[in-house]
């Protein structure tokens, strides 16, 4: 969700009476004033009285509800055919400003303003969203964002940062570009080994068969396919772990042109909730290393112009080919393909 994008939405619903605020990444970028990382969605709060306005507002320009387990009448997403999406977050008052109905916001919660792209908006006080960035499982990303709050806003930092903060110091000294990759400095990135194949399609599936994708994988069919992935000749393939757990993967090939040897990314998948930390970076600089250590003159790789993963590979370097093509041929009958 660009910048753009996020004006001409909060200017849509602003200009049809919806009174409006900016939460989440954008609300802290609107605090700060300038934009301090890509957003995969905007985060808006809003009176839930607005909420049949403001589905048939964004309805009409192609919106739809994007399914999630956590969907409530107070809180659900809706997205278009592009990956932008709107997580809205509704609320109810009485007279008195007692929150009665809907996502726990307060009066005071909803009183400062902040500026995206030279657009004054209405947003969340810089110590509620520091707050509001803490009572769950934090990220290198909320860190970033609640670092900047805090060092602008001379705002303490919340003890549940520490670890961020010590990885930090760990790091120093280290060419190390931002706080996802300080903070990972420490962590693991391996070779893929076949014991990693129950846990790289069980995060498969959780990646892909969720927004923006919304693909029908199935253990079966995710084993299948990356196993057989695992199994060519020349496969190459790491794994990212944070203790135990793993976060990320990317499987890939080398194979030989009259040019020279070349590498093939065949999947690349980062857990959703570790997304945009610099994750995928990671992964591709592991897998670029190896290229230039053994003489491969390309790495070549196919996703959607549609998705932000077509920008994260643009931002990494990475060129597309306008005279080059993707055919296929179906051979599934209708009811079978739905």
């Amino acid at each position: 969700m660009t910048a753009t994008d996020t004006i001409e939405i909060i200017q849509l619903l602003e200009k049809n009476g919806i009174e409006v605020y900016v939460d989440g990444g954008w609300g802290v970028d609107a605090l700060l004033g300038r934009q301090t990382r890509n957003h995969s969605d905007l985060d808006i709060a809003l009176p839930h009285k607005f909420v049949p306005l403001l589905r048939s507002l964004l309805e009409a320009r192609g919106y739809k509800d994007v399914p999630r387990d956590d969907t409530r009448d107070c809180n659900f997403v809706l997205g278009d055919s592009t990956g932008r999406q709107v997580d809205i977050h509704s609320y109810t008052f009485d007279e008195s400003g007692k929150n009665i109905f809907g996502v726990a916001y307060e009066p005071h919660h909803l009183t400062a303003e902040g500026v995206i792209n030279g657009f004054t908006v209405k947003t969340i006080p810089p110590d509620v969203m520091v707050e509001f960035h803490t009572g769950y499982d934090v990220d290198a990303g909320d860190y970033q964002d609640v670092k900047n709050l805090c060092e602008k806003f001379n705002i303490p930092m919340p003890k549940i940062y520490d670890k961020f903060r010590d990885a930090e110091k760990c790091a120093e000294g280290h060419e190390l570009n931002n706080i996802a990759e300080r903070f990972n400095w420490c962590r693991n990135i391996k070779h893929f080994c076949a014991e990693d194949l129950p846990a790289c399609c069980e995060l498969y599936i959780k990646v892909f068969n969720n927004p923006p994708w919304n693909d029908k994988w199935t253990k079966e069919t995710a084993l299948r396919c990356l196993g057989d992935l695992a199994e060519r000749k020349r496969f190459l393939g790491y794994t990212l772990w944070e203790d135990e757990t793993l976060v990320g993967a990317i499987f890939a090939h080398a194979k030989t042109f009259y040019t020279g040897d070349e590498i093939y990314i065949d999947e690349l998948f980062i857990c959703p909730s570790r997304q945009r930390m610099g994750y995928g970076q990671m992964l591709m600089a592991e897998t670029e290393n190896f290229a230039k250590q053994n003489d491969i003159t390309c790495i070549t790789l196919i996703t959607s112009k549609r998705m932000a993963a077509f920008d994260f590979y643009k931002k990494l370097g990475y060129s597309h080919l306008d005279s080059m093509v993707l055919l296929f041929r179906s051979y599934l009958n209708k009811e079978k393909r739905l």
